[in-house]
């Protein structure tokens, strides 16, 4: 299904899409965070519906559980919410995939939309139908796809993240670039941090991520390349959260497409130009991000992960804009490339 984007300066036709609602019952969906620092915001522009319900969650990933949408469950269902209702998500990743994994189930779905509020979600997260909740310490193993009516994109709730939390969305963003052209690669890597703040460059990302989920809603085929750098991005983000401080997903993808590309030289002949050229990417932007991780730790995760088919099964790049889903990859590369020393 066609999704709207719609965003700052576009008020009048945000507006004119939620009038056409007026009949539906509204539930705004948002976690701690947001409520403080976007709902006064949202409501001040006048974006949200006159008359809604809110319903605040914790902040943090431990909100995406099924205790999680069994309380939102039950106060739509004590708000008297019925088949013909609208969810709108205010809030980030964690927010889009809870609320989008409860629009799917509550009255056998109901209508969703997303406000997102942090770049990741601006940039990724809010658009292509994904959604879920982790099980088991285990990121999103329960979920459906159900896809919003309308996005709602304005950089300026960005500026009410601290910089670690803005900057984790730019791992989305040049994953993008590297998924379409070694031009829009090396252009990304050009750019200051402040640009990828920009309205425009997380529009740019958003529509190429929209044309790809078009062509392959179920996720069976070409839509798979969207996970380059998530199956070893993932199991970092898994580990980490048994460790004092966690990575942000944005971090942790970062990270799994570092060690991606050099799956992806080993497996494909990635050229090593477009290694180095990541990796000075990755220093500049990121020069604080280290994560000490053993393969030893990593391999639990990765063997639960549900992409996998008789091996573990990644999507890595040709060169940019030249991806492969479904490469097998051996134990053995994975220890490969975690040693540093062969790729300096």
């Amino acid at each position: 299904m066609m999704t709207q984007l719609l965003e700052y300066g576009q008020e009048e036709t945000w507006r004119l899409w939620l009038s056409n609602l007026e009949s539906y019952s509204c539930v705004v969906l948002c976690d701690t965070n947001t409520f403080q620092h976007c709902y006064p915001k949202a409501q001040a522009e006048q974006i949200l519906p006159q008359h809604h319900q809110l319903i605040v969650v914790p902040a943090g990933e431990a909100s995406k559980s099924f205790e999680q949408v069994v309380q939102v469950v039950e106060q739509m269902h004590v708000a008297g919410l019925g088949k013909k209702s609208i969810l709108i998500c205010l809030g980030g990743g964690m927010i889009c995939d809870l609320g989008g994994f409860i629009a799917h189930i509550y009255m056998r779905g109901i209508q969703l939309a997303h406000i997102p509020t942090t770049l990741l979600c601006m940039a990724d997260a809010c658009l292509g139908g994904k959604n879920g909740i982790d099980f088991q310490g285990i990121k999103n193993q329960i979920g459906s796809i159900h896809h919003p009516e309308a996005i709602w994109i304005n950089a300026a709730f960005l500026n009410t993240l601290d910089e670690r939390t803005k900057k984790s969305g730019i791992a989305e963003m040049i994953k993008h670039t590297l998924l379409q052209s070694e031009d829009a690669f090396d252009h990304a890597c050009q750019l200051p941090v402040n640009a990828f703040y920009d309205t425009r460059q997380i529009l740019a990302g958003l529509r190429f991520k929209q044309k790809i989920t078009e062509q392959d809603e179920a996720d069976l085929g070409l839509r798979q390349i969207l996970n380059f750098g998530h199956s070893i991005g993932h199991a970092i983000e898994s580990e980490s959260y048994t460790r004092e401080k966690s990575l942000f997903h944005g971090e942790a993808i970062l990270l799994g497409m570092l060690y991606e590309l050099r799956l992806s030289h080993l497996y494909l002949g990635c050229s090593m130009e477009i290694l180095r050229q990541y990796g000075r990417f990755f220093k500049k932007i990121f020069p604080d991000l280290k994560f000490e991780a053993r393969v030893d730790d990593l391999l639990p995760y990765l063997n639960r992960d549900k992409k996998n088919n008789q091996g573990y099964r990644m999507s890595l790049l040709k060169n940019p804009g030249h991806p492969q889903t479904g490469v097998l990859v051996s134990a053995e590369a994975i220890y490969k490339c975690f040693q540093d020393d062969l790729f300096l």
